[in-house]
């Protein structure tokens, strides 16, 4: 049995992504199952300014082959499967190289994963990607011309005309440490981490208009969040705490690794998943990041419903899926209820920990993709 994974970027081994890291768990996972499968990168050497500038105008017009650029390969004549994520957009070039593909290799079984559905809201979320969001939906109407299988984490038999494989976001719980919290930590301070691109649909604006709300209202206990990340909605959350005075409140940290992020893991106590997610109208979160927490053995407070918790788990704290501010009293009820009935917080990261390894260790999550690949 032997296969490709196409992935769109090359991986900096020594800095991995959430989403770096998830694509090499996943090969890992079919491996481990005895499946060969080969890692083939669409991405090209890097570029001056003005080219990358070229190749943004290029991959926005109806024909422009770019991010990532698509080629036929003679490699793909003798293999069993082919799984690939979703690209930027679906692309006619993209639908040219697996058409030649299954005219070479008629049994070959090809897998789209769509980790987040439904996504067009993410697409639009800015002027820029409009274009991008016109060529993906024509190019994929024709997507069951190409495509035996699209693994998703929405609970649906077909898309786009597709039959569908249902999957969950998985990690390698083996491979993040277990956060060692600091028992030390002053109790009239609470802190917040929230480890993530600074996207519109992460919705963080949410928090900081509650902790800002809070304070303004006499609360008396510190509380601290802990952005860890970059992205397009930076420089609004920082205008944010600048208007309402929180530099003492609101660190950000930018992108953190290795042991630097293990660092801010183990100050914090609690941690924050998607807030803004009715922006795409997606009623789930299913991130990577929720999974991360887990294994770390961190309680989770969410925007949202969190796909792999229960409404009663102690550890989970769920709020409305709207623009509301965020309460912070129910916040600080939260961390109070979990650790202050003289548990050590030790104790309480290896519970949230052990439960990570029954619901989203990638050997479990992938046994649907792996059984359909091999039979």
């Amino acid at each position: 049995m032997k296969g490709i994974f196409i992935y769109y970027k090359k991986i900096n081994y020594s800095n991995l992504s959430g989403i770096d890291k998830k694509v090499l768990w996943q090969l890992e996972a079919f491996r481990e199952n005895g499946i060969d499968c080969e890692l083939v990168i669409l991405d090209k050497n890097k570029e001056s300014f003005f080219q990358t500038l070229m190749d943004q105008f290029l991959v926005s017009i109806p024909y422009g082959n770019r991010y990532p650029e698509w080629k036929y390969s003679e490699k793909y004549n003798n293999i069993d499967f082919i799984y690939f994520r979703r690209p930027t957009c679906f692309t006619v070039h993209m639908l040219k190289v697996f058409s030649e593909i299954k005219e070479n290799n008629p049994k070959v079984k090809t897998i789209l994963e769509i980790p987040t559905y439904p996504y067009d809201k993410e697409m639009k979320v800015k002027l820029r990607y409009f274009p991008l969001f016109i060529k993906d939906i024509y190019n994929r109407s024709k997507l069951h011309q190409i495509i035996d299988r699209i693994a998703v984490q929405n609970d649906i038999d077909t898309l786009f005309s597709i039959p569908t494989i249902n999957f969950t976001n998985g990690i390698k719980v083996d491979d993040i440490k277990i956060r060692q919290p600091l028992e030390q930590n002053d109790s009239n301070q609470i802190n917040l981490c929230a480890v993530a691109s600074l996207n519109p649909w992460q919705g963080y604006e949410r928090v900081i208009q509650g902790i800002f709300n809070y304070y303004e209202n006499n609360g008396k206990r510190n509380i601290v969040l802990h952005l860890v990340g970059d992205g397009s909605e930076r420089q609004h959350y920082e205008r944010l705490v600048k208007d309402y005075k929180l530099e003492n409140s609101v660190l950000f940290y930018g992108s953190l690794f290795g042991e630097d992020l293990n660092k801010v893991y183990n100050i914090c106590d609690l941690a924050l998943d998607a807030f803004g997610r009715y922006k795409t109208e997606n009623s789930m979160s299913t991130s990577l990041k929720s999974r991360e927490y887990l294994a770390k053995g961190i309680p989770i407070v969410s925007g949202c419903k969190v796909d792999l918790l229960e409404d009663n788990s102690p550890y989970y704290l769920e709020f409305p899926s709207d623009s509301s501010s965020i309460d912070m009293n129910k916040i600080v009820k939260f961390y109070d209820e979990i650790y202050g009935n003289g548990e050590s917080k030790l104790s309480v990261a290896e519970k949230i920990r052990k439960y990570a390894y029954k619901v989203c260790d990638v050997s479990t999550t992938m046994k649907d993709v792996v059984e359909y690949i091999k039979n």
